[in-house]
């Protein structure tokens, strides 16, 4: 008996090593997160986006869409997108923290055309922006022609336009590095279908093809677990029209008594402040733009559009590294009070783009450093970017919006952006000192979120006719868990059994139970002041003579398509006299029965109308028998 039991125990353990996960959109258990979900409680911020090359190309890079399309809530076209290329990368910042909360923390978004053509990327998480931490993967696609959603897990791109794959930090392995209840940061890699692999070292497949759009098309990631929201200056609604800017001058300003004009650009309560040196005929520190057409004037010269996209108002800035001249580009809270900045995005302006692209000197570069001061006036803390850097051999010249993580300056009463170049005429820098920010972030989070704790009950595995895994997935939040578990019962009977499992433990095997019954089990945890339950899970155990006609292979079986969408062919070698064809499910119970003659050794089967999942096909002569199993996604 213990050979038959061992072969069924494999044969169920090798179809959980296969992985069938979720399928596509529409089927049973999908769990892809619909655009307008009611438990999405904010979208994509900003989007910074490093391009990949176009399918096997080395030359040229995807150029399809613009950040913006992936910001905000996405829509259900295919277009409204940004490509990556091959390897391409984005990293995706929020209004608000991602915790580790109940269920799935947050959700990708891809514009894939069909539940079979999907373009694939890994996800990572950060809560410093230095260190990231990859979700695990699986795909278990044998090539580009067999991909399908029930073969991956914890890759984006999994479902079709509209819809999202959700992510768990549960699922990521704790680290001293990653707050999972500050994740300020979501990375999206492009894989390279056919060369990249999952964890556990399988190629993985996808339908990524050549051209300007290659690669992860990515259309939007929203937050499902939410902390307090950043405090975020977005300078909208600044200018009253488009293509247009504000500067300090001596009309607008107000004159001190050095003769330099102030103006403060004041929104959502941070103040942005401009100085206009020389009587206010020369705009200093930083004024308003929505600039998306560049103009003679080297202060007029725009970054193109704000991180909103066109007509979006941003922020143009001069820095002047004259001696003498009076402190600026600083910013502050409009009633002077401290304050924790987190980041803020930045670009060249358009004119300095162009110089450093034509002008800058091999080994120099533009460097922007941000700094932090106390109520004193002693600095808190630093925060750099390199907007141009050709030194040792390399050509980084910043065009697009990108992120300053401005975190380690700490609490602030102020932070002045300076810039410095090694490109110098005696006289000051010869770059154009002229920059753009937009989005500025402040963190005005009180304490750390109260997440509780989370329970899942998953499903049964390995069931026998006298055993079977009980399995469950525990979240403490940022809670304490003094004790977990599962219970269990006859689906007959009202009074639970309980099991208590170690901490470190997610599942337990029962054993001596009833063959060919029904039982009913679900997990809980408990803490310091309460009980928390999974959902009730039913399984059924099997029949000692389902077990033992699995065991006979005198005759030999073929069972093509095998995956299939549930029509199939069966051929049979060795058939001597007519058979009995049964095909059970993972629970020992036959979905199916056909016959088959003598005279003939092969059969059309149709189970279309089954759910998804693994089954067993079982050939019953008088003399022997013997079983396959069948994939039906």
């Amino acid at each position: 008996m213990k050979k038959f039991i061992l072969f069924v125990s494999m044969a169920i353990a090798s179809s959980i090593a296969f992985a069938q996960f979720d399928g596509a959109v529409g089927t049973e258990g999908c769990q892809a997160i619909n655009i307008s979900n009611p438990n999405i409680v904010s979208w994509a911020k900003g989007v910074e986006v490093k391009r990949g090359f176009q399918g096997s190309s080395v030359v040229n890079y995807a150029s399809y869409g613009k950040h913006y399309m992936a910001q905000g809530k996405p829509d259900s076209t295919t277009t409204s997108a940004i490509s990556l290329g091959r390897s391409g990368e984005a990293i995706i910042t929020f209004d608000r923290p991602i915790i580790n909360g109940q269920g799935y923390d947050f959700a990708v978004f891809e514009n894939g055309f069909t539940s079979t053509f999907l373009e694939l990327a890994y996800v990572e998480v950060s809560s410093d922006g230095v260190n990231y931490f990859r979700f695990p993967s699986t795909s278990n696609s044998t090539s580009s022609a067999d991909i399908h959603p029930t073969l991956i897990n914890n890759l984006a791109g999994k479902y079709e336009v509209g819809y999202g794959t959700p992510f768990d930090l549960d699922d990521i392995n704790d680290d001293v590095n990653l707050d999972k209840f500050n994740i300020r940061f979501v990375k999206i890699i492009d894989v390279d279908g056919g060369v990249d692999t999952d964890s556990q070292g399988n190629i993985i497949y996808d339908g990524s093809s050549g051209g300007p759009s290659s690669g992860f098309d990515l259309t939007g990631a929203c937050v499902l677990n939410g902390g307090e929201p950043y405090l975020i200056s977005n300078l909208e609604g600044m200018l009253s029209q488009t293509n247009t800017y504000e500067l300090v001058s001596a009309a607008n300003g107000t004159i001190d008594a050095n003769g330099n004009y102030h103006k403060d650009f004041t929104n959502n309560g941070v103040v942005f402040e401009g100085l206009g040196l020389y009587g206010g005929t020369f705009p200093c520190g930083f004024g308003l733009s929505n600039l998306t057409t560049t103009t003679s004037s080297y202060y007029e010269s725009s970054a193109n559009m704000g991180l909103e996209g066109p007509d979006s108002v941003y922020l143009n800035a001069y820095y002047s590294d004259y001696a003498g001249t009076a402190e600026h580009n600083i910013i502050r809270m409009d009633d002077n009070s401290t304050f924790k900045p987190m980041g803020v995005y930045v670009s060249n302006s358009m004119s300095t783009y162009n110089y450093n692209t034509t002008s800058l000197p091999a080994n120099c570069y533009l460097k922007m450093v941000a700094y932090g001061y106390d109520a004193c006036g002693d600095i808190t803390g630093t925060s750099y970017i390199y907007l141009a850097d050709k030194r040792n051999g390399l050509n980084i010249n910043v065009k697009d919006w990108t992120y300053l993580n401005l975190s380690s300056l700490g609490e602030c009463s102020k932070v002045i952006i300076k810039l410095e170049s090694n490109d110098d005429g005696g006289y000051g820098m010869n770059p154009p000192s002229y920059f753009c920010l937009d989005n500025f972030v402040i963190d005005i989070s009180s304490s750390i979120p109260n997440v509780p704790i989370s329970v899942r009950t998953l499903a049964a595995t390995n069931v026998n006719d006298n055993s079977a895994t009980m399995n469950g997935h525990f979240s403490a939040g940022n809670q304490t868990i003094t004790a977990k578990g599962f219970q269990y019962k006859l689906s007959s009977e009202t009074i639970w059994d309980e099991i208590i499992i170690n901490m470190d433990e997610t599942s337990y095997i029962l054993s001596n139970l009833l063959s060919d019954t029904n039982y009913v089990y679900r997990a809980f945890a408990i803490s310091l002041t309460d009980t928390v339950f999974g959902e009730e899970i039913t399984f059924r155990t099997l029949s000692e003579v389902g077990l033992n006609s699995l065991n006979s292979n005198e005759i030999s079986m073929n069972l093509y398509p095998n995956p299939s969408t549930g029509i199939f062919n069966i051929k049979i070698e060795g058939l001597n006299s007519g058979a009995d064809i049964h095909i059970l499910d993972l629970e020992g119970r036959i979905v199916k029965k056909q016959s088959i003659s003598g005279r003939d050794n092969s059969i059309i089967v149709d189970l279309s109308s089954s759910k998804k999942g693994v089954y067993f096909v079982k050939i019953l002569t008088k003399e022997t028998s013997t079983s396959r199993k069948l994939i039906i996604y």
